[in-house]
């Protein structure tokens, strides 16, 4: 990607588990056959590698993301070429807005990657550092303390003037916890700007609903699905 810097992958053979589509697991067959006719969807396909000989089970074995589009060769106006645009879309926004966060709460970024395949023809993956797992109210990481750091992280990404753009339905996948460094984390900037927020109240506990005070949209559905308000 022109004028865009990103860290350096690891050297090392990286391995990955079973292909994933919309956190479900994915047959081989699907995969290959992933942009023709009955197989549309412009999602990428997942994966989580670790370098070969690693210890899977060990949680301080790094892992990777791996966010892939198959069949690019379809050209424009196919699922996979929207595909393709998505990945390259997020990975820019990350190399030029959010260098000083990868390795912070947000992952870092290693570049977009190409090649052909047999079996999947012309192939655009992205890579990043695959931290977290997702945190749900009242799950194992649901505590006031973990709520504030979630609300602390999102208000300081909307005064620096940076907006998701899929926390609505999407929130329960992009706003994730990293146990081994006991800390929030946010993933997929694919829809990801910079724009001015107007909330006029920091994102914190509150009796009330002050709805017509907060002014953002975004940081409303955050509020709501860390349980901040009422």
């Amino acid at each position: 990607i022109s004028d865009c810097t990103f860290d350096s992958l690891p050297e090392g053979i990286l391995e990955t588990d079973h292909p994933r589509f919309m956190r479900r697991p994915m047959t081989l067959d699907a995969l290959c056959r992933y942009g023709e006719e009955d197989y549309t969807n412009d999602r990428p396909i997942h994966f989580v590698a670790c370098f070969h000989g690693s210890k899977r089970r060990d949680p301080n074995t790094p892992r990777f993301a791996i966010k892939m589009a198959v069949h690019v060769e379809f050209g424009p106006g196919s699922c996979p070429d929207d595909v393709k645009k998505d990945l390259i879309r997020e990975a820019t926004f990350h190399a030029t807005n959010l260098k000083h966060l990868q390795g912070k709460i947000v992952p870092i970024h290693y570049g977009i990657w190409t090649a052909e395949t047999t079996w999947g023809g012309t192939v655009v993956c992205s890579i990043t550092e695959h931290r977290g797992i997702p945190w749900r109210s009242g799950g194992p990481y649901d505590t006031p303390e973990n709520r504030m750091a979630l609300a602390s992280m999102m208000q300081d990404l909307h005064c620096s003037g940076f907006c998701h753009g899929q926390l609505g339905s999407g929130i329960k996948d992009h706003l994730l916890w990293d146990p081994r460094r006991n800390q929030p984390l946010i993933i997929d900037f694919k829809d990801g700007k910079l724009t001015p927020c107007d909330h006029k109240l920091p994102l914190t506990t509150m009796d009330s609903l002050p709805l017509s005070w907060m002014l953002c949209s975004e940081l409303i559905e955050v509020a709501f699905y860390l349980k901040l308000w009422g």
